[in-house]
């Protein structure tokens, strides 16, 4: 979550009047001020942003295939037979 800290610099954007009222009303409806609102929606926007980027990506086709390909076909080794086995019995 996004902790406020002291404001130490200023970002501005240019609006169009439509889209400055429809911002208000949504701000009010959050009961924010106007810049309170457009802070936490494009901070929360940037940190999603981020995430998404830093946590996923995308595979080819192909890459997907053989990723798919390798969980259906795996052949447990002895050790994790045996694992298996003890967490049985014990559970």
């Amino acid at each position: 979550m996004y902790v406020q800290k002291a404001k130490k610099s200023r970002f501005e954007i240019r609006l169009s009047s439509q889209e400055k009222q429809l911002i208000g009303e949504a701000a009010g409806l959050s009961h924010l001020d106007l810049s309170n609102y457009a802070r936490h929606v494009l901070v929360g926007q940037a940190q999603k942003d981020v995430v998404e980027t830093r946590e996923s990506f995308i595979l080819s086709n192909k890459d997907r295939d053989k990723f798919m390909a390798s969980l259906t076909s795996y052949t447990p080794n002895q050790a994790l037979k045996d694992a298996a086995k003890t967490y049985q019995k014990t559970f």
